[in-house]
């Protein structure tokens, strides 16, 4: 993601569907274990189960109002530099969650 965000794929003219075929079957199935693990969690917590709904459907919503909005615009103002800081966001959670399992990288 990095790699591509500063040196570009080499092939422009690829694009991927992610509305279409294999990809939103994949897709459909990410999320789906998504709420799978919080569909069991969240009960198992003992969380209220009307307004813990209801309030996931309010924020996803919205989210995704918002990101759809938002979309185009970022993305033709910053372009390919967007997958360099996401790769970035993504190496900075992965050692936050190795950190917060082990007790590895404690300064």
């Amino acid at each position: 993601m990095i790699w591509v965000g500063l040196h570009g794929d080499g092939d422009e003219a690829a694009v991927v569907d992610l509305t279409r075929g294999w990809s939103l079957l994949g897709l459909s199935l990410a999320v789906s274990i998504d709420a799978l693990a919080v569909g069991i969690t969240l009960p198992a917590a003992g969380a209220p189960i009307g307004l813990t709904v209801t309030l996931f459907g309010v924020v996803a919503a919205l989210a995704t109002l918002l990101a759809m909005r938002l979309a185009g615009p970022i993305a033709r103002r910053v372009g390919h530099r967007v997958e360099v800081v996401a790769g970035l966001v993504l190496i900075g959670l992965g050692l936050q969650i190795l950190h917060d399992h082990t007790g590895l990288l404690a300064l």
